[in-house]
């Protein structure tokens, strides 16, 4: 949720104190594992810590004042014995921001299958399929939630259908949206107002994230800056007041959506300084049903299809329908993976009305996904009530968890062959790349940690898994700071990251001590 942090300070949302709830034989094993009380201090299981060790780092770095007196909490465990190396009020209940992402995608890669794909699909509707060139009814296109289609998708569908050789359409092309049902907006999105594409709509049919992509560059002093919106479509309106200035006048850009009417402006105002590099941005749009219609029509229009109507309808597939293409996204595998490095929020909340649709049937609502991600939950040990998820992303005070929780989770996938493996690669390489690029390089924790960060107002989160160079089981840790000074943020990192960096040396230890 990069970018979040200029949102308001998030609320405090309290949850009931966690627990674990066997269910069956391996949730009870798991529980048991996990099961270790908590104390405000810095604890380890079978584990020698002496002065200067890892374990007193990891206390030195709890209590570090450029937290702020923020609320800690920790839990470090190693995944081959299932032993504690490391814990710090490990059943504290904290919002863990995007951390939730790890929730939506554990569950979505093992009730759906990493193989598993999202259609879009063109169909026709009338007394002929295809006659001469001409189709006699209307052009559907239904959508089942792919959160990755973009207009390069959509020309490919415009194309292929000249190829099956329509030139065109006697009625109007048709949206059906009916495989979700409910608002546009995930829960809890309602309660900001902004145009940052961190807070996307959603919809059975999205296009490009359902963000628009704002490229500003200079022109001739005195003369408007030139814009460049993508995906290029019928559905964004363009406000370009910005001028292009010289010196000694500065580069002042303001860029802005707002929808208006059935349609999304972009409003560029401001100065753009002759010479200066482009300005790149994203907003996100209002209607995304209506941004794949009128940008699908606007590209079998270039196409040489021509429409008998041109308003859009939305409207549920007439049982008389033939279905004449489907276009099928990446495998979720793939998809998980751009979510968790990039931190998506509209894959995760995308992600939560498929899951609704394909366990109890389309249309998929926000409350029947959710509800599988609770019994999922349920099945990793986690007792409702003992927590609190509101929305598949985080986003603002959607997520309480406590640390015994998070590793619970990263427990259970990474001991389901199935899906651990696809988890572990969707997540940040430290150093690398996605979110943590940037963090842990040049460190012994390089390459080595793979985690989903979790950044909100007063929120800093790190959890995933770690390795050693010599081996041996990997840890799953979770580290969460809540009531950061906004001020702090950017420190509360660098604490994580040294935290993740010394647990990794913490299972060193504990191996080292443990030998024969």
């Amino acid at each position: 949720m990069r970018g979040a942090a200029r949102e308001r300070r998030a609320g405090r949302s309290p949850a009931p104190r966690a627990g674990c709830a066997a269910a069956g034989k391996r949730a009870a094993r798991l529980c048991c594992a996990l099961l270790l009380i908590a104390s405000p201090r810095v604890q380890a299981a079978a584990v020698d810590a002496g002065p200067g060790d890892a374990l007193a780092r990891i206390a030195a770095l709890v209590a570090d004042p450029r937290l702020g007196g923020a609320r800690v909490g920790l839990l470090a465990i190693d995944l081959g014995s299932g032993r504690i190396l490391a814990q710090h009020a490990a059943d504290r209940s904290l919002l863990v921001a995007s951390t939730a992402k790890l929730i939506t995608a554990a569950a979505a890669l093992e009730l759906l299958g990493g193989h598993y794909r999202l259609r879009t699909e063109v169909f026709s509707a009338g007394p002929a399929p295809l006659r001469g060139g001409v189709l006699a009814g209307d052009l559907y296109l239904k959508g089942h939630g792919d959160p990755s289609l973009d207009d390069a998708d959509l020309w490919r569908l415009a194309r292929r259908l000249r190829e099956l050789g329509l030139r065109r359409v006697r009625g109007a092309l048709v949206l059906d949206e009916s495989y979700f049902v409910g608002p546009r907006l995930p829960p809890l999105y309602d309660t900001r107002d902004t145009d940052a594409f961190y807070r996307p709509a959603t919809g059975a049919l999205s296009l490009h994230d359902n963000v628009v992509t704002i490229g500003v560059r200079p022109s001739v002093v005195g003369q408007p800056v030139i814009v460049t919106l993508i995906p290029p479509s019928a559905y964004l309106r363009l406000d370009n007041s910005a001028l292009t200035v010289g010196p000694p006048q500065r580069s002042a850009l303001n860029l802005s959506t707002e929808a208006v009417g059935d349609r999304t402006i972009v409003h560029v105002r401001g100065t753009l300084r002759a010479g200066a590099s482009a300005v790149w941005d994203r907003r996100r749009i209002e209607d995304p049903g209506l941004f794949v219609g009128l940008t699908f029509r606007e590209l079998l229009e270039r196409e040489g299809i021509r429409f008998g109507r041109r308003a859009l309808r939305r409207q549920a597939l007439p049982p008389q329908a033939r279905r004449l293409l489907s276009h099928r996204s990446e495998p979720l595998v793939e998809l998980i993976r751009r979510m968790n490095k990039q931190s998506s929020n509209v894959i995760a909340e995308q992600l939560v009305r498929v899951l609704g649709a394909e366990a109890t049937g389309a249309p998929g609502s926000w409350a029947a996904g959710l509800a599988v991600l609770e019994r999922w939950l349920a099945s990793a040990g986690l007792r409702p009530g003992s927590y609190q998820l509101k929305n598949g992303s985080g986003l603002y005070e959607a997520a309480v968890f406590t640390p015994r929780q998070i590793v619970a989770v990263l427990t259970r996938s990474w001991r389901d062959f199935r899906c651990g493996p696809e988890l572990v690669s969707s997540l940040a390489i430290a150093g690398a790349d996605g979110t943590l690029a940037q963090r842990l390089a040049g460190g012994t924790a390089a390459r080595y940690v793979r985690g989903k960060t979790g950044t909100l107002a007063e929120v800093v989160a790190l959890s995933g898994y770690g390795g050693l160079a010599s081996g041996g089981a990997p840890i799953a840790f979770s580290i969460i700071f809540n009531g950061l000074p906004i001020e702090r943020v950017r420190a509360a990192r660098r604490v994580a990251d040294a935290l993740a960096e010394t647990l990794l040396e913490a299972q060193r230890s504990a191996l080292g001590a443990h030998k024969p």
